[in-house]
Protein backbone atom coordinates (compact mmCIF):
# COMPACT_ATOMS: atom_id res chain seq x y z
CA UNK A 1 0.00 0.00 0.00
CA UNK A 2 2.81 2.38 0.79
CA UNK A 3 5.90 3.37 -1.11
CA UNK A 4 8.38 6.24 -0.81
CA UNK A 5 7.48 9.38 -2.68
CA UNK A 6 9.67 12.34 -3.54
CA UNK A 7 8.70 15.44 -1.61
CA UNK A 8 10.60 18.55 -0.62
CA UNK A 9 11.33 18.97 3.04
CA UNK A 10 9.57 21.73 4.93
CA UNK A 11 13.00 22.83 6.20
CA UNK A 12 15.43 23.77 3.42
CA UNK A 13 19.20 23.54 3.26
CA UNK A 14 21.05 22.83 6.47
CA UNK A 15 17.84 22.15 8.36
CA UNK A 16 16.78 19.24 6.13
CA UNK A 17 18.32 16.56 8.33
CA UNK A 18 16.88 18.17 11.44
CA UNK A 19 13.50 18.24 9.77
CA UNK A 20 13.67 14.53 9.15
CA UNK A 21 14.33 14.00 12.84
CA UNK A 22 11.29 16.12 13.77
CA UNK A 23 8.97 14.31 11.39
CA UNK A 24 10.32 10.95 12.46
CA UNK A 25 9.74 11.75 16.10
CA UNK A 26 6.31 13.15 15.40
CA UNK A 27 4.99 10.35 13.27
CA UNK A 28 7.06 7.29 14.06
CA UNK A 29 8.35 6.58 10.57
CA UNK A 30 9.41 3.07 11.51
CA UNK A 31 7.26 0.90 9.30
CA UNK A 32 5.50 -2.04 10.88
CA UNK A 33 5.99 -5.37 9.18
CA UNK A 34 2.38 -6.26 9.80
CA UNK A 35 -0.22 -3.49 9.90
CA UNK A 36 -2.81 -5.99 10.90
CA UNK A 37 -1.07 -7.01 14.14
CA UNK A 38 -3.44 -8.32 16.72
CA UNK A 39 -6.13 -9.54 14.31
CA UNK A 40 -6.28 -12.78 16.25
CA UNK A 41 -7.57 -10.71 19.13
CA UNK A 42 -9.96 -8.63 17.04
CA UNK A 43 -12.74 -9.31 19.46
CA UNK A 44 -12.37 -9.02 23.22
CA UNK A 45 -8.90 -8.52 24.65
CA UNK A 46 -5.90 -6.26 24.32
CA UNK A 47 -4.55 -5.16 20.94
CA UNK A 48 -1.15 -3.50 20.94
CA UNK A 49 -0.78 -1.10 18.04
CA UNK A 50 1.90 1.32 16.99
CA UNK A 51 0.85 4.51 15.26
CA UNK A 52 1.85 3.26 11.77
CA UNK A 53 -0.16 0.10 12.40
CA UNK A 54 -3.19 2.13 13.47
CA UNK A 55 -2.92 4.28 10.34
CA UNK A 56 -2.61 1.21 8.12
CA UNK A 57 -5.62 -0.45 9.71
CA UNK A 58 -7.74 2.69 9.32
CA UNK A 59 -6.83 3.02 5.64
CA UNK A 60 -8.11 -0.50 5.05
CA UNK A 61 -11.20 -0.65 7.25
CA UNK A 62 -12.45 2.89 7.82
CA UNK A 63 -16.06 3.12 6.53
CA UNK A 64 -15.52 6.58 5.02
CA UNK A 65 -12.63 5.38 2.89
CA UNK A 66 -14.39 2.15 1.97
CA UNK A 67 -17.28 4.20 0.54
CA UNK A 68 -14.84 6.52 -1.23
CA UNK A 69 -13.07 3.54 -2.82
CA UNK A 70 -16.35 2.19 -4.15
CA UNK A 71 -17.20 5.59 -5.65
CA UNK A 72 -13.80 5.76 -7.32
CA UNK A 73 -14.62 2.68 -9.40
CA UNK A 74 -17.53 4.43 -11.09
CA UNK A 75 -15.58 7.67 -11.46
CA UNK A 76 -12.62 5.97 -13.13
CA UNK A 77 -14.99 4.14 -15.47
CA UNK A 78 -16.50 7.49 -16.48
CA UNK A 79 -13.03 8.86 -17.19
CA UNK A 80 -12.12 5.82 -19.29
CA UNK A 81 -15.27 6.32 -21.33
CA UNK A 82 -14.47 9.99 -21.89
CA UNK A 83 -10.88 9.21 -22.90
CA UNK A 84 -12.29 7.09 -25.73
CA UNK A 85 -14.02 10.13 -27.24
CA UNK A 86 -11.62 10.21 -30.21
CA UNK A 87 -11.42 6.45 -30.64
CA UNK A 88 -13.24 5.39 -33.84
CA UNK A 89 -16.66 3.89 -33.21
CA UNK A 90 -17.40 0.82 -35.27
CA UNK A 91 -21.00 -0.05 -35.98
CA UNK A 92 -22.58 -2.80 -38.02
CA UNK A 93 -25.31 -1.55 -40.27
CA UNK A 94 -27.65 -3.61 -42.39
CA UNK A 95 -26.74 -7.28 -42.77
CA UNK A 96 -29.43 -9.09 -44.78
CA UNK A 97 -30.06 -12.24 -46.76
CA UNK A 98 -33.06 -12.05 -49.11
CA UNK A 99 -34.68 -14.61 -51.33
CA UNK A 100 -36.21 -13.23 -54.53
CA UNK A 101 -37.57 -14.43 -57.85
CA UNK A 102 -36.33 -13.51 -61.29
CA UNK A 103 -38.56 -10.95 -62.92
CA UNK A 104 -40.46 -12.73 -65.68
CA UNK A 105 -39.42 -16.24 -64.67
CA UNK A 106 -39.61 -18.86 -61.99
CA UNK A 107 -35.92 -18.96 -61.07
CA UNK A 108 -35.01 -18.03 -57.51
CA UNK A 109 -32.15 -15.75 -56.52
CA UNK A 110 -30.48 -14.86 -53.21
CA UNK A 111 -29.25 -11.38 -52.33
CA UNK A 112 -26.65 -10.89 -49.54
CA UNK A 113 -25.91 -7.32 -48.39
CA UNK A 114 -23.82 -5.77 -45.59
CA UNK A 115 -23.16 -2.17 -44.57
CA UNK A 116 -20.90 -1.52 -41.54
CA UNK A 117 -19.96 2.00 -40.47
CA UNK A 118 -17.12 3.84 -38.71
CA UNK A 119 -17.47 7.21 -36.94
CA UNK A 120 -14.37 9.21 -36.09
CA UNK A 121 -14.47 12.40 -34.02
CA UNK A 122 -11.73 14.95 -34.67
CA UNK A 123 -10.06 17.17 -32.02
CA UNK A 124 -11.10 20.14 -34.16
CA UNK A 125 -14.77 19.39 -33.55
CA UNK A 126 -15.40 17.71 -36.86
CA UNK A 127 -16.57 14.19 -37.65
CA UNK A 128 -15.66 11.66 -40.30
CA UNK A 129 -18.28 9.04 -41.11
CA UNK A 130 -17.17 6.09 -43.23
CA UNK A 131 -19.86 3.71 -44.53
CA UNK A 132 -18.56 0.71 -46.52
CA UNK A 133 -21.19 -1.38 -48.34
CA UNK A 134 -21.22 -4.67 -50.19
CA UNK A 135 -23.91 -6.75 -51.89
CA UNK A 136 -24.07 -9.80 -54.14
CA UNK A 137 -26.87 -11.53 -56.04
CA UNK A 138 -26.57 -15.33 -56.37
CA UNK A 139 -28.58 -17.73 -58.48
CA UNK A 140 -29.82 -21.15 -57.41
CA UNK A 141 -26.49 -22.76 -58.24
CA UNK A 142 -24.54 -20.22 -56.21
CA UNK A 143 -23.11 -18.37 -59.18
CA UNK A 144 -22.74 -14.60 -58.93
CA UNK A 145 -25.26 -12.79 -61.06
CA UNK A 146 -24.30 -9.28 -60.02
CA UNK A 147 -22.44 -7.60 -57.20
CA UNK A 148 -21.68 -4.18 -55.85
CA UNK A 149 -19.20 -2.67 -53.36
CA UNK A 150 -18.28 0.79 -52.30
CA UNK A 151 -17.39 3.15 -49.51
CA UNK A 152 -18.84 6.52 -48.64
CA UNK A 153 -16.88 9.07 -46.61
CA UNK A 154 -18.68 12.07 -45.14
CA UNK A 155 -16.75 14.90 -43.50
CA UNK A 156 -18.31 17.70 -41.47
CA UNK A 157 -16.01 20.31 -39.95
CA UNK A 158 -17.59 23.23 -38.06
CA UNK A 159 -15.88 26.50 -38.87
CA UNK A 160 -17.44 28.68 -36.17
CA UNK A 161 -19.79 27.17 -33.59
CA UNK A 162 -18.50 23.86 -32.15
CA UNK A 163 -15.31 24.22 -34.18
CA UNK A 164 -11.70 24.51 -33.02
CA UNK A 165 -9.53 22.63 -30.55
CA UNK A 166 -11.16 24.19 -27.50
CA UNK A 167 -14.65 23.05 -28.39
CA UNK A 168 -13.51 19.80 -29.96
CA UNK A 169 -11.53 18.62 -26.94
CA UNK A 170 -13.94 20.04 -24.34
CA UNK A 171 -15.61 16.68 -23.46
CA UNK A 172 -12.26 15.09 -22.64
CA UNK A 173 -10.98 18.14 -20.77
CA UNK A 174 -14.14 18.39 -18.68
CA UNK A 175 -13.91 14.68 -17.85
CA UNK A 176 -10.29 15.07 -16.80
CA UNK A 177 -11.12 18.07 -14.63
CA UNK A 178 -13.92 16.09 -13.02
CA UNK A 179 -11.54 13.19 -12.41
CA UNK A 180 -8.98 15.55 -10.88
CA UNK A 181 -11.69 16.84 -8.55
CA UNK A 182 -12.74 13.31 -7.60
CA UNK A 183 -9.12 12.36 -6.97
CA UNK A 184 -8.63 15.46 -4.85
CA UNK A 185 -11.71 14.61 -2.80
CA UNK A 186 -10.40 11.08 -2.25
CA UNK A 187 -6.98 12.36 -1.18
CA UNK A 188 -8.64 14.82 1.20
CA UNK A 189 -10.77 12.03 2.69
CA UNK A 190 -7.70 9.85 3.15
CA UNK A 191 -5.76 12.68 4.79
CA UNK A 192 -8.68 13.46 7.09
CA UNK A 193 -8.85 9.82 8.17
CA UNK A 194 -5.10 9.62 8.80
CA UNK A 195 -5.12 12.88 10.76
CA UNK A 196 -8.12 11.79 12.82
CA UNK A 197 -6.41 8.49 13.64
CA UNK A 198 -3.29 10.39 14.70
CA UNK A 199 -5.33 12.60 17.03
CA UNK A 200 -7.27 9.69 18.53
CA UNK A 201 -4.20 7.50 18.90
CA UNK A 202 -2.43 10.28 20.74
CA UNK A 203 -5.54 10.79 22.85
CA UNK A 204 -5.08 7.17 23.94
CA UNK A 205 -1.41 7.86 24.68
CA UNK A 206 -2.38 10.93 26.68
CA UNK A 207 -5.10 9.07 28.59
CA UNK A 208 -2.83 6.12 29.41
CA UNK A 209 -0.05 8.45 30.52
CA UNK A 210 -2.51 10.48 32.61
CA UNK A 211 -3.60 7.25 34.30
CA UNK A 212 0.05 6.52 35.08
CA UNK A 213 0.49 10.01 36.50
CA UNK A 214 -2.54 9.63 38.78
CA UNK A 215 -1.43 6.13 39.79
CA UNK A 216 1.98 7.49 40.67
CA UNK A 217 0.42 10.33 42.67
CA UNK A 218 -1.72 7.82 44.56
CA UNK A 219 1.31 5.64 45.30
CA UNK A 220 3.26 8.62 46.60
CA UNK A 221 0.34 9.70 48.77
CA UNK A 222 0.08 6.21 50.21
CA UNK A 223 3.80 6.30 50.93
CA UNK A 224 3.25 9.60 52.71
CA UNK A 225 0.47 7.98 54.73
CA UNK A 226 2.87 5.21 55.75
CA UNK A 227 5.44 7.82 56.81
CA UNK A 228 2.75 9.63 58.81
CA UNK A 229 1.88 6.46 60.68
CA UNK A 230 5.52 5.80 61.41
CA UNK A 231 5.93 9.33 62.76
CA UNK A 232 2.77 8.95 64.86
CA UNK A 233 4.08 5.66 66.27
CA UNK A 234 7.31 7.41 67.31
CA UNK A 235 5.41 10.35 68.77
CA UNK A 236 6.74 12.94 66.32
CA UNK A 237 3.34 13.64 64.74
CA UNK A 238 -0.13 14.10 66.16
CA UNK A 239 -2.89 11.64 65.28
CA UNK A 240 -5.03 14.44 63.86
CA UNK A 241 -2.51 15.01 61.05
CA UNK A 242 -3.34 11.58 59.64
CA UNK A 243 -6.84 12.67 58.49
CA UNK A 244 -5.38 15.17 56.03
CA UNK A 245 -3.28 12.52 54.31
CA UNK A 246 -6.18 10.06 54.29
CA UNK A 247 -8.35 12.65 52.59
CA UNK A 248 -5.62 13.21 49.99
CA UNK A 249 -5.51 9.45 49.34
CA UNK A 250 -9.25 9.49 48.69
CA UNK A 251 -8.87 12.42 46.27
CA UNK A 252 -6.10 10.63 44.43
CA UNK A 253 -8.18 7.48 44.16
CA UNK A 254 -11.03 9.51 42.69
CA UNK A 255 -8.65 11.14 40.22
CA UNK A 256 -7.38 7.69 39.20
CA UNK A 257 -10.91 6.42 38.56
CA UNK A 258 -11.62 9.44 36.37
CA UNK A 259 -8.39 8.89 34.47
CA UNK A 260 -9.32 5.29 33.83
CA UNK A 261 -12.70 6.41 32.53
CA UNK A 262 -11.02 8.91 30.16
CA UNK A 263 -8.68 6.15 29.01
CA UNK A 264 -11.61 3.86 28.18
CA UNK A 265 -13.36 6.67 26.29
CA UNK A 266 -10.22 7.37 24.27
CA UNK A 267 -9.86 3.70 23.38
CA UNK A 268 -13.50 3.44 22.32
CA UNK A 269 -13.13 6.50 20.09
CA UNK A 270 -10.09 4.93 18.45
CA UNK A 271 -11.97 1.66 18.03
CA UNK A 272 -14.58 3.48 15.95
CA UNK A 273 -11.91 4.88 13.61
CA UNK A 274 -10.31 1.44 13.24
CA UNK A 275 -13.62 -0.43 12.92
CA UNK A 276 -12.77 -2.62 15.90
CA UNK A 277 -15.24 -4.33 18.20
CA UNK A 278 -16.40 -2.27 21.14
CA UNK A 279 -14.82 -4.76 23.55
CA UNK A 280 -11.33 -4.51 22.04
CA UNK A 281 -8.83 -2.68 24.21
CA UNK A 282 -6.24 -0.88 22.13
CA UNK A 283 -2.94 -0.26 23.87
CA UNK A 284 -0.63 2.34 22.41
CA UNK A 285 2.90 1.02 22.10
CA UNK A 286 4.42 4.43 21.37
CA UNK A 287 5.17 7.41 23.58
CA UNK A 288 4.67 11.08 22.89
CA UNK A 289 8.38 11.80 22.53
CA UNK A 290 9.54 15.23 21.42
CA UNK A 291 13.04 16.40 20.56
CA UNK A 292 13.13 19.90 22.06
CA UNK A 293 16.33 20.62 20.14
CA UNK A 294 14.48 20.35 16.84
CA UNK A 295 14.31 23.52 14.77
CA UNK A 296 10.86 24.86 13.87
CA UNK A 297 9.88 24.70 10.19
CA UNK A 298 10.71 27.56 7.86
CA UNK A 299 7.66 29.62 6.90
CA UNK A 300 8.69 30.24 3.29
CA UNK A 301 9.42 26.57 2.67
CA UNK A 302 6.11 25.50 4.17
CA UNK A 303 4.27 28.11 2.11
CA UNK A 304 5.86 26.79 -1.09
CA UNK A 305 4.86 23.27 -0.09
CA UNK A 306 1.27 24.37 0.55
CA UNK A 307 0.96 25.74 -2.99
CA UNK A 308 1.30 22.21 -4.34
CA UNK A 309 -0.67 20.34 -1.69
CA UNK A 310 -3.22 22.57 0.06
CA UNK A 311 -6.58 20.89 -0.58
CA UNK A 312 -8.78 23.98 -0.78
CA UNK A 313 -6.23 25.81 -2.96
CA UNK A 314 -5.99 22.94 -5.44
CA UNK A 315 -9.78 22.67 -5.57
CA UNK A 316 -10.04 26.42 -6.23
CA UNK A 317 -7.57 26.12 -9.10
CA UNK A 318 -9.67 23.36 -10.63
CA UNK A 319 -12.77 25.51 -10.32
CA UNK A 320 -11.07 28.40 -12.08
CA UNK A 321 -9.90 26.18 -14.93
CA UNK A 322 -13.36 24.67 -15.31
CA UNK A 323 -14.98 28.12 -15.28
CA UNK A 324 -12.56 29.45 -17.93
CA UNK A 325 -13.39 26.51 -20.17
CA UNK A 326 -17.08 27.20 -19.58
CA UNK A 327 -16.61 30.80 -20.76
CA UNK A 328 -14.81 29.66 -23.90
CA UNK A 329 -17.58 27.18 -24.73
CA UNK A 330 -20.32 29.73 -24.02
CA UNK A 331 -18.63 32.28 -26.30
CA UNK A 332 -18.24 29.67 -29.00
CA UNK A 333 -21.91 28.73 -28.74
CA UNK A 334 -22.98 32.27 -29.70
CA UNK A 335 -21.28 32.01 -33.12
CA UNK A 336 -23.04 31.10 -36.34
CA UNK A 337 -23.36 27.47 -37.28
CA UNK A 338 -21.13 27.29 -40.37
CA UNK A 339 -19.54 24.00 -41.40
CA UNK A 340 -17.44 22.68 -44.24
CA UNK A 341 -18.90 19.47 -45.67
CA UNK A 342 -17.52 16.89 -48.05
CA UNK A 343 -19.16 13.71 -49.28
CA UNK A 344 -17.07 11.31 -51.37
CA UNK A 345 -18.32 7.93 -52.59
CA UNK A 346 -16.44 5.20 -54.41
CA UNK A 347 -18.74 2.64 -56.09
CA UNK A 348 -17.94 -0.49 -58.04
CA UNK A 349 -20.76 -2.51 -59.63
CA UNK A 350 -20.86 -5.67 -61.71
CA UNK A 351 -23.64 -6.75 -64.09
CA UNK A 352 -24.09 -9.56 -66.68
CA UNK A 353 -22.71 -8.93 -70.11
CA UNK A 354 -19.71 -9.38 -72.38
CA UNK A 355 -18.81 -12.03 -74.94
CA UNK A 356 -17.98 -14.61 -72.34
CA UNK A 357 -21.10 -14.00 -70.35
CA UNK A 358 -19.10 -12.57 -67.43
CA UNK A 359 -19.71 -9.47 -65.28
CA UNK A 360 -19.06 -6.01 -66.60
CA UNK A 361 -17.37 -3.84 -63.97
CA UNK A 362 -18.33 -0.20 -63.58
CA UNK A 363 -16.46 2.24 -61.29
CA UNK A 364 -17.89 5.63 -60.32
CA UNK A 365 -16.57 8.36 -58.00
CA UNK A 366 -19.32 10.85 -57.18
CA UNK A 367 -18.48 13.57 -54.65
CA UNK A 368 -19.85 16.81 -53.25
CA UNK A 369 -18.13 19.65 -51.41
CA UNK A 370 -19.87 22.59 -49.84
CA UNK A 371 -20.52 24.97 -46.97
CA UNK A 372 -23.47 24.39 -44.66
CA UNK A 373 -24.98 27.43 -42.99
CA UNK A 374 -27.72 27.30 -40.37
CA UNK A 375 -29.30 30.60 -39.31
CA UNK A 376 -32.07 30.24 -36.71
CA UNK A 377 -35.21 32.30 -37.22
CA UNK A 378 -36.30 34.12 -34.08
CA UNK A 379 -34.28 35.32 -31.09
CA UNK A 380 -35.28 32.84 -28.38
CA UNK A 381 -32.25 30.63 -28.98
CA UNK A 382 -29.95 33.65 -29.22
CA UNK A 383 -31.24 34.98 -25.89
CA UNK A 384 -30.62 31.61 -24.25
CA UNK A 385 -27.04 31.58 -25.56
CA UNK A 386 -26.40 35.14 -24.38
CA UNK A 387 -27.74 34.26 -20.96
CA UNK A 388 -25.51 31.16 -20.84
CA UNK A 389 -22.50 33.31 -21.76
CA UNK A 390 -23.35 35.83 -19.01
CA UNK A 391 -23.74 33.01 -16.49
CA UNK A 392 -20.41 31.48 -17.53
CA UNK A 393 -18.55 34.77 -17.16
CA UNK A 394 -20.17 35.38 -13.78
CA UNK A 395 -19.11 31.92 -12.64
CA UNK A 396 -15.56 32.61 -13.83
CA UNK A 397 -15.34 35.85 -11.84
CA UNK A 398 -16.72 34.10 -8.78
CA UNK A 399 -14.16 31.33 -9.18
CA UNK A 400 -11.34 33.87 -9.39
CA UNK A 401 -12.56 35.67 -6.27
CA UNK A 402 -12.89 32.35 -4.46
CA UNK A 403 -9.31 31.50 -5.46
CA UNK A 404 -8.01 34.80 -4.08
CA UNK A 405 -9.92 34.21 -0.84
CA UNK A 406 -8.56 30.67 -0.63
CA UNK A 407 -5.00 31.93 -1.08
CA UNK A 408 -5.46 34.28 1.86
CA UNK A 409 -6.92 31.47 3.96
CA UNK A 410 -4.07 29.18 2.98
CA UNK A 411 -1.47 31.75 3.97
CA UNK A 412 -3.25 32.25 7.30
CA UNK A 413 -3.43 28.50 7.91
CA UNK A 414 0.26 28.06 7.20
CA UNK A 415 1.30 31.02 9.32
CA UNK A 416 -0.85 29.85 12.22
CA UNK A 417 0.46 26.31 11.86
CA UNK A 418 4.11 27.34 11.86
CA UNK A 419 3.55 29.70 14.78
CA UNK A 420 1.72 26.97 16.71
CA UNK A 421 4.63 24.58 16.28
CA UNK A 422 7.09 27.21 17.51
CA UNK A 423 4.92 28.01 20.54
CA UNK A 424 4.29 24.36 21.37
CA UNK A 425 7.99 23.56 21.07
CA UNK A 426 8.79 26.32 23.55
CA UNK A 427 6.03 25.07 25.85
CA UNK A 428 7.55 21.59 25.81
CA UNK A 429 10.94 23.00 26.77
CA UNK A 430 9.56 25.06 29.64
CA UNK A 431 7.22 22.28 30.82
CA UNK A 432 10.07 19.80 31.01
CA UNK A 433 12.12 22.25 33.06
CA UNK A 434 9.19 22.92 35.39
CA UNK A 435 8.67 19.17 35.81
CA UNK A 436 12.28 18.64 36.82
CA UNK A 437 12.06 21.41 39.42
CA UNK A 438 8.74 20.12 40.78
CA UNK A 439 10.18 16.62 41.20
CA UNK A 440 13.24 18.00 43.00
CA UNK A 441 11.07 20.08 45.34
CA UNK A 442 8.87 17.14 46.24
CA UNK A 443 11.83 14.86 46.83
CA UNK A 444 13.40 17.36 49.22
CA UNK A 445 10.12 17.94 51.04
CA UNK A 446 9.45 14.22 51.42
CA UNK A 447 12.87 13.74 52.97
CA UNK A 448 12.21 16.60 55.36
CA UNK A 449 8.89 14.96 56.32
CA UNK A 450 10.67 11.72 57.12
CA UNK A 451 12.93 13.70 59.42
CA UNK A 452 9.95 15.45 60.99
CA UNK A 453 10.98 18.82 59.58
CA UNK A 454 7.96 19.35 57.30
CA UNK A 455 4.19 19.03 57.36
CA UNK A 456 1.62 17.03 55.43
CA UNK A 457 0.22 20.25 54.03
CA UNK A 458 3.50 21.18 52.34
CA UNK A 459 4.09 17.67 51.03
CA UNK A 460 0.52 17.47 49.69
CA UNK A 461 0.92 20.82 48.00
CA UNK A 462 4.20 19.82 46.41
CA UNK A 463 2.69 16.54 45.27
CA UNK A 464 -0.12 18.48 43.60
CA UNK A 465 2.48 20.73 41.97
CA UNK A 466 4.28 17.68 40.60
CA UNK A 467 1.06 16.22 39.20
CA UNK A 468 0.21 19.54 37.58
CA UNK A 469 3.72 19.77 36.13
CA UNK A 470 3.47 16.24 34.77
CA UNK A 471 0.08 16.97 33.19
CA UNK A 472 1.34 20.25 31.73
CA UNK A 473 4.40 18.56 30.27
CA UNK A 474 2.23 15.80 28.79
CA UNK A 475 -0.22 18.30 27.32
CA UNK A 476 2.66 20.29 25.85
CA UNK A 477 4.12 17.23 24.12
CA UNK A 478 0.76 16.07 22.78
CA UNK A 479 -0.04 19.60 21.68
CA UNK A 480 3.24 19.90 19.79
CA UNK A 481 2.79 16.59 17.98
CA UNK A 482 -0.80 17.44 17.08
CA UNK A 483 0.33 20.85 15.83
CA UNK A 484 2.80 19.12 13.52
CA UNK A 485 0.03 16.83 12.26
CA UNK A 486 -2.30 19.80 11.77
CA UNK A 487 0.28 21.71 9.74
CA UNK A 488 1.02 18.64 7.67
CA UNK A 489 -2.68 18.31 6.89
CA UNK A 490 -2.97 22.02 6.11
CA UNK A 491 -0.22 21.87 3.47
CA UNK A 492 -1.58 18.58 2.08
CA UNK A 493 1.52 16.58 2.99
CA UNK A 494 -0.06 13.91 5.18
CA UNK A 495 -0.06 11.17 2.56
CA UNK A 496 3.51 11.91 1.50
CA UNK A 497 4.67 12.01 5.12
CA UNK A 498 3.24 8.54 5.72
CA UNK A 499 4.45 7.19 2.35
CA UNK A 500 0.88 6.35 1.32
CA UNK A 501 0.44 5.46 -2.33
CA UNK A 502 -2.88 6.99 -3.34
CA UNK A 503 -3.15 4.91 -6.51
CA UNK A 504 -2.79 1.68 -4.56
CA UNK A 505 -5.05 2.93 -1.79
CA UNK A 506 -8.06 3.45 -4.05
CA UNK A 507 -7.90 -0.08 -5.47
Amino acid sequence: MTRPRNRRSILPGRWSSAALVVWACAYGFAQASDTRAGDAEHGMGDIELSLPQAVGRALQDNPTLVDAKLSRRVQRFDLAQAENWFVPELGFGTVSLEQTADLGGDAEFYRLAAGPGVLLRLPTGGTVDMSPSWSVLLDESGQTVSDGAGVRVRLRQPLLRSGGLTAGTAPVRLARLAEAGHMLNFEAAAMDVVTAVIYRYRAVIEAERREQIDQGALDRTRDTLAVNRALIDTGRMADTALAETQAEVARRELALIRSQDRRDDARRNLNVMLSLDAGARVRATEQATVDVRAAPPDLNAVMALAQTGHTAYRRALLNVERAELGVALADNDTLWDVSFTADVELLRTGSPGGLQGGLVRDLTRPYTVGIALSVPVGDSAAKARRRARLAARTAARQAEKALASTVREMETDVQNGVRAIRVRLREVELAQRALELAAEKLEVEQEKLRLGLSTNFRVTRFQADLVQAQVSELNARIGYLNAVAALDRAVGGTLATWNIDVEALQE
